[in-house]
């Protein structure tokens, strides 16, 4: 009998052991720059007296990095970034800035554009960016980071209306007219294209 007793304490204790256990021991955190987020507080305490403190916001820590907290101060974009487009709200394709590199995040900090261009110019109503690599190479991606127009030593892209874009092509010294998805509607074999707009009024 004592043995039963016995074989039954040990059981409990080891039952109370791993119950313990799994009470104690709580999920791995999230991986934060902690170096980078000490000093985001310092911008959040500006925000208190503000409409910025009830909703999420832009901050810039003390080591002049940016990033994005919630309402209630959680860190859901990290401070790992020296230019944010927007500071008030965030949309599906957002314009950042790491050290001399531009790319583009998503509203949950999920990249979109990899931080490798040298500019950024988005066509909003197009929801398409042109992007530059250095002097001349350009690419043309839609909002969600697929290729429109592949890289290519391209002198100028612009929108050519709202439904074409003018390519004027450095290597075969030509312009063409592309649609939307990039396909070529008319080539111009002119080396330069000047737009000429009608004064308002």
């Amino acid at each position: 009998m004592k043995l039963k007793k016995r074989v039954f304490l040990f059981i409990l204790l080891l039952l109370a052991r791993d119950t313990q256990a799994q009470i104690e021991d709580p999920p791995p955190p999230v991986q934060i720059n902690h170096e980078l987020e000490a000093g985001y507080r310092d911008s959040v305490r500006t925000h208190e007296n503000t409409d910025l403190h009830y909703r999420p916001h832009c901050c810039q820590n003390r080591y002049g990095k940016y990033g994005w907290v919630g309402k209630h101060h959680q860190v859901f974009i990290p401070f790992e970034y020296d230019f944010f487009q927007s500071f008030a709200k965030l949309s599906d394709f957002n314009i950042a800035r790491k050290g001399k590199f531009y790319g583009a995040l998503d509203a949950q900090g999920r990249v979109i554009l990899p931080f490798k261009y040298t500019g950024v110019t988005p066509l909003d109503q197009q929801e398409l960016v042109i992007c530059a690599n250095g002097a001349y190479k350009k690419t043309v991606l839609n909002f969600q980071g697929q290729v429109i127009m592949p890289e290519d030593s391209l002198y100028q892209i612009w929108l050519f209306n709202d439904t074409s874009l003018a390519v004027q092509d450095f290597k075969q010294k030509n312009t063409r007219i592309c649609d939307l998805r990039g396909k070529v509607i008319k080539i111009w074999n002119y080396r330069q294209y000047v737009l000429f707009y009608r004064p308002a009024g």
